[in-house]
């Protein structure tokens, strides 16, 4: 394995590369004061794009993607400070899989799909919970908003006119843990 690291006073502090012994780049990223900073990119030994993660002094923080080797989007967690508050995964065909808002090892909100687009999502998340929707003048969804009495709870989304999810929210209690640009390849 080859390197490029860039060391101040004899600490790591600054751009770094990883490359593979068949010169496939593994890993780019930044250091500061010996910690991983700011994105960070993998790859797979194919050469494929194998994640794009984002650091704080060291712990992963916002937003972290996993591609599959056909380099489909896999899933997205979001982080703070080390710890995965939100999860979005997806089928092989982009179409969203499952919603989940997380607390260390403990799901306190989730929303799934089977391939065809059928909500499956487990009762315990829903009990209690009310959504307010929006369509088009086509009849598909335009935005879709969960709650928990008069708080925002669970997910709030927009979509375009063809179903895709553009924008998504995650809410706990009223309490707006993330907002996120939803992209495709």
């Amino acid at each position: 394995m080859q390197s490029s690291i860039t060391y101040k006073d004899g600490i790591r502090s600054g751009p770094f590369k990883l490359w593979r012994s068949n010169t496939n780049m593994e890993e780019e990223g930044f250091y500061r004061n010996d910690s991983l900073h700011g994105q960070v990119k993998r790859w797979y030994s194919t050469g494929d794009p194998a994640s794009v993660s984002h650091y704080k002094n060291g712990k992963l923080d916002s937003l972290m993607q996993v591609y599959s080797l056909s380099f489909e989007l896999k899933k997205e967690s979001f982080f703070k400070a080390d710890n995965e508050i939100a999860r979005i995964e997806y089928f092989e065909d982009n179409k969203i899989k499952e919603i989940a808002i997380l607390d260390e090892d403990s799901i306190l909100f989730q929303r799934s799909w089977n391939e065809l687009g059928v909500e499956e999502t487990d009762e315990v998340f829903i009990t209690g919970t009310r959504k307010e929707s929006e369509f088009f003048l086509s009849g598909n969804l335009q935005y879709e908003c969960t709650y928990k009495g008069k708080n925002k709870h669970g997910i709030e989304w927009w979509f375009d006119d063809q179903r895709n999810p553009l924008k998504i929210n995650f809410h706990l209690n009223g309490k707006t843990l993330i907002s996120h640009e939803i992209q495709y390849n």
